[in-house]
C-alpha cells in the first residue's frame, strides 16, 4: 500500500477523533454534567431557604432587606400548604387586610426568602402577599426544574386557595426569570381562574433555551451543542420543550394585562428579545419597561422606587 495514502488515513482518523471528542463527546458530558448541576435538586445544592449565591454583594444585600421585611411582618403571616399534581407544596401568606394578593414566583435555586425583597413593591401598592417555594425548591417536594408548564399547575392551585380559603377577589402573579415563564404558562392555563387579571414579568427569556446558551457561553463553554445536550435530559427527565417552547411562543395566547420590565444590561434577555416579547403580547393592555441600571434579576435592587411605581401604577389600570 501507498505509505503516503497510510499517512493520509491515519491523519484522517486522528482530526475525526480529535473533532469527536472535541465536538460531541465532550459537549455532552457537559451538557449532562450542567444539567444535573443546574437543572436539578440533588445537583444544585438542594435549592433550600438559603442566599442562593454568598458570593455576590448585591445578592447578599437584596437577601438580607428581604428577611429583614419577613421579620418586620412576621405578625401578618401564615404558613400554608397545597398539594398539587402530586407534589406537596409550602409557603407562607401575608395578609394586610386587603382583597387583593399577588404570588411572587422567584427564579430557578431560589426559595420563598427571595421573594421577601419584591413583597414591599405590593405591600405599598395595597397588596396582601404569598411567597411559595416553588416545586423542587426550598421546602416543597420535586427533584428538577422544568422552567414553566409542569410548574404553572401549583400557580392555579395557589391561586384558587387564595380565593377559597382567603376571599381574595384579585390576584396578580409576578415573576423574575423563571419565575416568569412559569407565571405566563400558569396565566395562560384554561383552568386559570378569571380573578387572575394582572401578570409582572421581571427578566422574561424568550426561551430557556437561548437564554441558557447565553450563560453557558459566558462560563466559556462551547454553546452549541452543549445546550442541546442539557435540554435533551430536561426533556427526558420532565417531559418539556425548551428549545420549540417557552415565553416567545406562548406569550401572543396572553389576552389579560401584562407589564414586561427588563433591564437593558440583561446578558441572557437583550434589548431586541424584550421589544419582540412585547410585540407578540397578545393582551390590549400591555406595558414594557426599561430600566438603566442592574444586572439580570437585581432590577429592583438599583431602581426601587421606579421599580415599585411601574407596578402600583399598573396595577391600577
Amino acid at each position: 500500500m501507498d505509505p503516503w495514502l497510510v499517512v493520509s488515513i491515519v491523519c484522517l482518523v486522528l482530526i475525526g477523533s480529535y473533532l469527536l471528542v472535541q465536538f460531541l463527546i465532550v459537549p455532552a458530558i457537559i451538557g449532562r454534567k450542567l444539567y444535573f448541576s443546574l437543572l436539578c435538586r440533588k445537583g444544585g445544592g438542594n435549592w433550600g431557604r438559603v442566599c442562593s449565591d454568598p458570593t455576590n454583594y448585591e445578592q447578599c444585600m437584596m437577601w438580607e432587606k428581604g428577611m429583614a421585611w419577613a421579620k418586620e411582618n412576621a405578625s401578618h403571616k401564615t404558613d400554608v400548604e397545597e398539594i398539587s399534581d402530586g407534589f406537596h407544596l409550602y409557603g407562607e401568606y401575608y395578609d394586610f387586610g386587603s382583597k387583593n394578593a399577588v404570588i411572587i414566583v422567584p427564579g430557578r435555586a431560589e426559595s420563598l426568602c427571595y421573594s421577601y425583597f419584591y413583597a414591599p413593591s405590593y405591600q405599598r401598592a395595597g397588596y396582601n402577599v404569598l411567597v411559595i417555594d416553588k416545586r423542587s425548591h426550598g421546602r416543597s417536594e420535586g427533584e428538577f426544574e422544568d422552567c414553566g408548564k409542569n410548574s404553572s399547575i401549583d400557580i392555579v392551585r395557589w391561586a384558587q386557595m387564595l380565593h377559597d380559603r382567603f376571599g381574595i377577589e384579585h390576584v396578580a402573579l409576578h415573576g423574575i426569570c423563571v419565575g416568569s415563564s412559569i407565571c405566563l404558562y400558569a396565566y395562560n392555563r384554561p383552568e386559570c381562574p378569571s380573578y387572575v387579571d394582572h401578570l409582572i414579568t421581571d427578566g422574561m427569556f424568550t426561551t430557556f433555551y437561548t437564554s441558557f446558551r447565553r450563560h453557558i457561553r459566558e462560563k466559556g463553554h462551547l454553546s452549541i451543542p452543549t445546550t442541546d445536550f442539557t435540554v435533551c435530559h430536561s426533556h427526558h427527565y420532565t417531559h418539556t420543550e425548551l428549545k420549540y417552547d417557552g415565553p416567545i411562543f406562548q406569550i401572543s395566547n396572553t389576552t389579560k394585562p401584562t407589564l414586561l420590565m427588563f433591564t437593558k444590561l440583561d446578558h441572557y434577555t437583550l434589548v431586541k428579545d424584550a421589544k419582540e416579547l412585547y410585540r407578540r403580547c397578545g393582551a390590549q393592555n400591555k406595558k414594557l419597561v426599561f430600566f438603566e441600571k442592574g444586572v439580570h434579576s437585581h432590577v429592583r435592587y438599583h431602581n426601587e422606587e421606579k421599580y415599585d411605581e411601574e407596578i402600583a401604577t399598573f396595577l391600577r389600570s
